[in-house]
């Protein structure tokens, strides 16, 4: 036994010089300057970009490599593309005699990178993606078994990132962040097999600032996210003044993602909002056109499987000149539609129409951005409107001589709307004590084009103010002046008519009413 410890603990010995030996003879012949000779050109003729590094340490008794100073040049050579600090890689030395590469850990500290779009869309990385294509392409003939990397764990701090797109679509950014991630790399295949399974990340990424610009509006994001078996966040967004928490899970998010959001804040402009979302493009049609030979077909992954759902909860929001208090929605993504069912709100102000009231109802977008996407339905009620200026209400003005009509105060209105590939369908009313608009039915179009029928209801006590002398045979049973309007052209340059039909079916029924009346007295 005694004989058996000796030999073992004489070879653990021998072990030992000869890995100091060795550690000994790598670093004293590799030295920075050999090492930077050898990586340097070569990093430079695959990128086909100039490259730097500070210096390189190796040390195998240790199993750590550093490289400090990296950078990778941009495209045209002026500043960097890439850079880092320091780069630090722990590894295992007895994995390495089996071709496999163990990474206990990678550390990198202050990493910086630069994504430049140009105006003609292309990015600063594609020709670093076109060199690396082309040099795969080169490869044929059998190749030498590489080695199997697994990296266990990844510490990055300090991290900067700055986006610019000089086709001004997308806002400027700039990001710092702290990021800590563990790796469980799945076992190799076997030989001849790829590899399928993907890595098991579980990690926490502290945002620190994600600061956007774009039409001369400013924000920033910062928050903690963590990652395990799902994604958890809490973010916290300042645009301008407003502040907006953003809370939610993610799972299956490498495969299906399935995302749960819940958004909320106190006070929110919503122009400024909308002012930050990308402009929608016209559709282009497709229908008949067979696909190209040789094109791919749409590509099938997580994106396209992606499911989102999650709540709205805003205490005060503002849209021009109108005021929403307690708007409160739940919103879903599915299969590139996005939907907000339901939604209410209750809406105050304006300025050429003054409105106090409540809205809800549903909404959906085929697409963002694009009007004739969106679909839903609705009621909109209010108890007080008043119309300060309308170009329709003033053609209803001039059309009958009531100069009032141009400015009428409504105290009970109701609206139900619907919409359907970009147009809205309207049924309701406007009352007044001595005005009724009832019922309104008709659409606008998506071109703002009109096609509505009016009944205007007008009391004894202002009937009489009708410049049109023969409207005086339209009566209800209250005995109102009913006058059937027809409004066609657009919201801004309506035209406003007497509907001719309307009008002879309510002056046939009348006199009809009359008739009747009369044999009724003479047959008594």
């Amino acid at each position: 036994m005694k004989r058996l410890l000796k030999i073992t603990g004489l070879v653990l010995a021998v072990l030992v010089v000869l890995i100091a030996g060795f550690s000994f003879f790598i670093n004293t012949y590799f030295t920075s300057g050999r090492l930077k000779a050898l990586i340097v050109p070569k990093i430079e003729q695959t990128t086909g970009r100039k490259a730097a590094i500070g210096s390189i340490s190796v040390s195998l008794f240790k199993g750590g490599v550093v490289l400090s100073d990296m950078a990778l040049a941009r495209r045209s050579g002026k500043g960097d593309f890439l850079s880092a600090k320091e780069l630090v890689l722990k590894f295992r030395l007895l994995p390495l005699l089996k071709k496999q590469l163990v990474i206990n850990s990678l550390s990198i500290n202050s990493p910086y990178i630069l994504i430049e779009r140009a105006k003609d869309g292309t990015f600063n990385f594609s020709d670093l993606k076109k060199r690396f294509e082309a040099g795969r392409g080169k490869k044929s003939g059998p190749q030498k078994k590489a080695f199997n990397v697994a990296i266990q764990e990844v510490s990055i701090k300090n991290a900067k990132a700055l986006f610019i797109d000089d086709m001004g679509k997308l806002p400027r950014a700039q990001a710092d962040a702290d990021m800590d991630f563990r790796l469980r790399t799945p076992p190799p295949p076997p030989p001849g097999k790829t590899q399928t399974a993907m890595p098991v990340i579980s990690g926490d990424i502290d945002l620190k600032s994600l600061r956007m610009a774009l039409k001369n509006i400013h924000s920033e994001i910062s928050g903690r996210i963590k990652i395990a078996r799902q994604i958890s966040l809490a973010l916290l967004a300042v645009i301008g003044k407003d502040r907006i928490n953003i809370k939610g899970t993610a799972v299956n998010y490498q495969t299906a993602p399935a995302i749960n959001l819940d958004i909320s804040s106190q006070r929110l402009d919503l122009g400024r909002l909308i002012a930050l979302m990308p402009p929608g493009g016209k559709r282009k049609k497709t229908a008949g056109r067979p696909p190209k030979a040789g094109a791919r077909p749409p590509a099938k992954g997580a994106a396209s499987n992606l499911n989102a759902k999650g709540s709205i909860s805003i205490a005060e929001a503002f849209y021009k000149s109108y005021t929403l208090r307690d708007l409160n929605a739940d919103w879903g993504y599915s299969r590139g539609a996005f939907s907000v069912n339901p939604f209410k709100t209750s809406i105050s102000g304006g300025d050429k129409i003054i409105v106090q009231g409540n809205l809800q109802g549903s909404a959906r977008f085929g697409k963002l951005g694009q009007k004739n996407t969106l679909s839903g339905k609705g009621r909109a009620r209010f108890s007080k409107i008043m119309v300060k200026e309308s170009p329709i209400a003033g053609q209803i003005a001039i059309l009958l001589g009531m100069p009032e009509l141009s400015n009428p105060t409504f105290t009970d209105s109701l609206m139900d709307y619907g919409i359907k590939d970009g147009n809205t369908s309207i049924d309701g009313y406007f009352n007044s004590a001595d005005v009724q608009f009832n019922p309104v039915k008709g659409t606008i179009g998506l071109n703002k084009a009109l096609d509505i029928s009016v009944d205007l209801d007008l009391s004894p006590a202002v009937s009489p103010r009708v410049g049109i002398r023969n409207l005086r045979f339209l009566k209800n049973k209250m005995g109102w002046t009913v006058v059937p309007l027809r409004i066609t052209g657009t919201t801004q340059k309506p035209h406003v008519s007497i509907s001719r039909v309307a009008a002879r079916k309510a002056i046939e029924k009348g006199l009809g009413e009359e008739i009747r009346k009369g044999l009724q007295r003479l047959f008594k």
